[in-house]
């Protein structure tokens, strides 16, 4: 199986840790795995202050640009609160793709709704994460949460959460050295950002330890 790995690909950050386990696993079931993702947030460290929505879609947009998306069997989504990844969907619309499972790791993603506050781009990534092909929930409660918006006949499914995700509930997240109020990290719907602002990263399969 051909698998497009999509989420953020660094070294900072809580969710690159998970997608490293996750594609070395696949990759261990035989899966041929290939990463694609931002290298960090949209986030200037020397302004201390996030990137324009324009400049967020450009870096997105060639992102998207850089892979194949018919080229795969399956494309695995992962985002969460600040990553430019969860424009994709809206910028794929339209575009012959293969079937994308979308692994739910925040329920209302804050960049467009309290970072660069822009309810165009927040509504559509809402509409557009809501019509996915299939959902992995980190949890009964973001299942149940997330499951209303999307079509009653749609698979998904609730999946273990690995201890790659730190657990700190109630601490607010860092950019650049910046606590962001309201990132909290840790949960199935939370996680915290360390990282650098992102350049489009299409990494391909590693080779699986013997």
């Amino acid at each position: 199986m051909r698998i497009l790995l999509i989420g953020p690909d660094h070294a900072g950050g809580s969710i690159p840790p998970y997608l490293d386990v996750l594609a070395e696993g696949l990759r261990l079931h035989g899966a041929r795995v290939d990463r694609l993702g931002s290298a960090g947030v949209p986030y200037d460290q020397v302004t201390r202050a996030f990137w324009s929505a324009d400049r967020i879609l450009g870096h997105a947009t060639r992102l998207l640009n850089s892979t194949d998306l018919t080229a795969y069997d399956v494309i695995s989504l992962h985002f969460g609160n600040l990553e430019i990844e969860q424009l994709l969907p809206v910028l794929w619309a339209g575009r012959e793709r293969a079937p994308v499972v979308h692994h739910v790791h925040t329920l209302q993603p804050t960049l467009f709704r309290a970072h660069v506050q822009d309810s165009a781009l927040r509504d559509a990534v809402d509409e557009k994460t809501a019509a996915m092909d299939g959902y992995v929930f980190f949890g009964e409660r973001p299942r149940n949460q997330f499951a209303p918006s999307t079509g009653a006949a749609v698979p998904r499914a609730v999946a273990w959460l690995p201890t790659t995700i730190p657990s700190v509930p109630g601490h607010a997240g860092h950019v650049g050295g910046v606590e962001l109020p309201g990132e909290q990290g840790g949960g199935a719907e939370h996680v915290p950002q360390a990282v650098p602002g992102p350049r489009a990263r299409c990494r391909p399969r590693r080779a699986s330890p013997r």
